[in-house]
């Protein structure tokens, strides 16, 4: 058994655990069947990135298909490189395996991508604050009565925030959240990020109500009310 396949089928023994869905995809056909086709989509998808390498489309069935569907989606590969990488986190995908020559290391990597799917698809089904609502079971978003299309990091960014709403979250915490990783450079497109989502949510993004910049710290989502 390959150190790849132990991993997925330590994740897909963690989903089972949670009662959570698991769907594991290896080929792109199979994939966009499952787009077409399927109408209850699971929580977690695992899909083979080195059975794509090539194919363009992925990444654009994949940003659609994160937009419409609250689904944890995990990447496995052993030849993607950095680049590769983060076309596929802006496309959608929760959590990248890359190559890790000692099986040991595998193991937890799965605890952390199930620990990320909890904490950034909460039980709790309705988050309200102010105007503000995401509707986490139908992966949606409104301000008052206007529905905000986000992209997915947006939209994770905006969870992992809703979250701990009240409280700064540190840059760093952030970026393992929703990228897996803390490098110090991807704090600059946290920046961008955030600069999207403000404009998207906010009134006056110059002048911020929901959420707000702590300079060195991180953010903080306001309650709004208090």
């Amino acid at each position: 058994m390959t150190e790849k396949k132990a991993v997925q089928l330590k994740v897909q023994g963690k989903c089972e655990q949670e009662s959570l869905s698991c769907e594991n995809f290896r080929t792109m056909d199979a994939f966009i069947r499952h787009l077409r086709v399927t109408e209850e989509k699971p929580a977690v998808l695992m899909l083979d990135y080195d059975m794509f390498a090539g194919d363009y489309s992925f990444y654009s069935w994949l940003a659609d298909y994160k937009a419409r569907n609250a689904t944890g989606v995990i990447l496995f590969s052993e030849k993607m490189s950095p680049l590769q990488r983060v076309r596929s986190m802006y496309a959608g995908v929760d959590y990248c395996i890359g190559s890790i020559t000692d099986a040991d290391d595998w193991y937890p990597q799965a605890e952390r991508i199930l620990y990320w799917f909890r904490k950034v698809h909460p039980r709790q089904e309705v988050f309200r604050n102010g105007d503000l609502m995401i509707d986490y079971s139908a992966h949606t978003v409104f301000v008052g009565d206007k529905e905000i299309l986000l992209t997915p990091m947006e939209y994770k960014l905006l969870c992992v925030l809703a979250r701990n709403v009240g409280q700064i979250v540190p840059h760093q915490q952030i970026l393992k959240e929703i990228w897996g990783s803390s490098l110090e450079s991807d704090i600059t497109s946290l920046r961008a990020f955030m600069v999207s989502l403000r404009k998207k949510i906010e009134a006056n993004p110059r002048k911020p109500v929901y959420i707000q910049t702590r300079v060195g710290l991180g953010y903080r989502m306001n309650r709004i009310g208090e």
